[in-house]
């Protein structure tokens, strides 16, 4: 039972919410990844980043340090 108005925005307002964040968060990723050579680009943020090849891109240009890769990535 709804007991104010408001609680029949609130999930729209959290989809919403997050929504602006995975597009925020993932503007922010690809801006620092178009400084890497070559550059790369995440299009779809869980897609793209759950194999932890581009997490490890995004840490190698944040820290300015080549980064070990594990066999296990390189052979994806």
């Amino acid at each position: 039972l709804v007991k104010h108005i408001w609680e029949l925005f609130l999930p729209t307002q959290l989809v919403t919410q997050e929504l602006v964040q995975k597009r925020t968060f993932t503007k922010w990723i690809n801006t620092h990844l178009a400084k890497r050579n070559p550059p790369m680009m995440v299009s779809d943020l869980f897609e793209d980043i759950k194999d932890g090849v581009m997490l490890i891109a995004l840490l190698e240009v944040l820290s300015g340090q080549k980064l070990v890769r594990s066999s296990f990535l390189l052979n994806q």
